[in-house]
């Protein structure tokens, strides 16, 4: 019985060896996969500080082209109105003329 109670406790101590190991191999890959996430991270991190004030300067440049845009079709919109309004003066001027003679 001895021996066999021997037996059992190193079959346990080898068996609880091997679990320990795997988990170590397990936390070990698991570490790894930490690290490497947290080192992607990091870079994002530095990187994107400049993607962002690039990203922001590009939005401010858009926002001024738009403006620009705007106001000069403000400008052309106002001169079509002027043209339109000459052409219907004009217009009920041809009309008054033959309704009425110059």
């Amino acid at each position: 019985m001895t021996a066999c109670g021997g037996e059992e406790r190193r079959s346990e101590a080898s068996a609880t060896a091997v679990a320990k190991q795997e988990i170590r191999k397990i936390v070990q890959e698991e570490l790894k996969k930490e690290l490497m996430h947290l080192q992607t991270s990091e870079s994002i991190r530095r990187i994107n500080p400049v993607e962002k004030s690039q990203k922001i300067e590009v939005q401010h440049e858009l926002e001024r082209q738009a403006a620009d845009w705007r106001k000069e079709q403000e400008e052309v919109d106002r001169k079509l109105q002027k043209i339109a309004e000459e052409e219907q003066r004009q217009r009920w001027q041809q009309e008054v003329d033959r309704m009425y003679g110059p």
